[in-house]
């Protein structure tokens, strides 16, 4: 079943999740690319993995998680149909023009996952890429 990209609930922004060091070129692609697409880019780290996504997204005070992810997950809020289609280009265009690895783990903020504790649904997302990656 084809998900449907509903009206932003949030403004158009990219949030990027790195575990730590050594992701400063994924950090400035995805940054490239908001600027590039007119989204904000904002940036967290394990300290704020605990959190539900819509706490995330409104600034809300970092809650830890005892399993944070070890990868890093892009979050794309606010995105209409156009806004995705070019952000998920630029950010193609720019991880190249970094040399960064892309960012494997990706996930559009809906109505439905605004609850979501984000290490449960990065460990999700972590399934699903490995789940279709695998060769039968």
């Amino acid at each position: 079943m084809k998900a449907r990209v509903q009206q932003p609930a949030f403004p158009f922004s990219l949030w990027l999740y790195t575990p730590g060091a050594g992701y400063e070129a994924v950090s400035r692609a995805t940054a490239a690319a908001a600027a590039s697409a007119g989204a904000a880019f904002h940036a967290f780290g394990p300290g704020s993995a605990g959190m539900p996504l819509q706490s995330i997204l409104a600034g809300g005070q970092p809650v830890p998680s005892d399993t944070p992810p070890d990868e890093p997950v892009l979050l794309i809020a606010g995105a209409g149909r156009r806004e995705l289609d070019g952000i998920l280009r630029a950010l193609r265009e720019k991880s190249a023009e970094e040399g960064a690895e892309p960012v494997a783990l990706k996930a559009v903020v809906t109505p439905t996952n605004l609850g979501w504790v984000f290490s449960d649904l990065a460990r999700e997302l972590k399934q699903e890429h490995a789940l279709m990656h695998s060769k039968p």
